[in-house]
């Protein structure tokens, strides 16, 4: 018989790289609690979260923001006519300031701001300790654009 070993093997720890970073999508009429009466679904991107909050934000917003076909999956993306682009992201103790470049293209379903709105926040909330994100786009507040 071969000897017993005399140190336990070392704990296994979760390394960077391992959660997924993910974007959200509307559900059109799914009963939940978006726009109206919408849910938000998510889709991987197949990139995974680093050590860097600010970095992996980035990421997931330019992922969202590649997206120009309006449904697609069974989801719905209303930002299919826009070109946002991340200029910044800035984490302070749980406050994220997000500087957006571009244009939103709302189209005319009434749905639409609340919709936008709804997937930029849980694209950034996905992240560990973050609270309300803060948007900007060309430096004035993101609502202004969602009327």
């Amino acid at each position: 018989m071969p000897p017993l070993p005399t140190q336990a093997p070392p704990t296994p720890t979760v390394l960077a790289g391992t959660k997924p970073i993910l974007i959200y999508f509307i559900q059109k009429g799914g009963g939940g609690n978006v726009a109206c009466g919408d849910s938000l679904v998510y889709y991987y991107t197949g990139k995974y979260r680093t050590d860097d909050v600010e970095a992996d934000i980035k990421t997931a917003l330019q992922n969202l923001f590649f997206y120009k076909t309006a449904e697609f999956g069974g989801v719905y993306n209303p930002l299919y006519k826009s070109k946002l682009n991340v200029v910044s992201v800035e984490l302070t103790d749980g406050t994220v300031d997000i500087e957006l470049s571009g244009e939103i293209k709302l189209t005319e379903d009434p749905c639409d701001p609340n919709r936008i709105y709804a997937m930029l926040m849980a694209t950034v909330r996905q992240f560990p300790g973050i609270g309300t994100p803060k948007f900007s786009l060309n430096g004035v507040g993101i609502k202004n654009f969602l009327q």
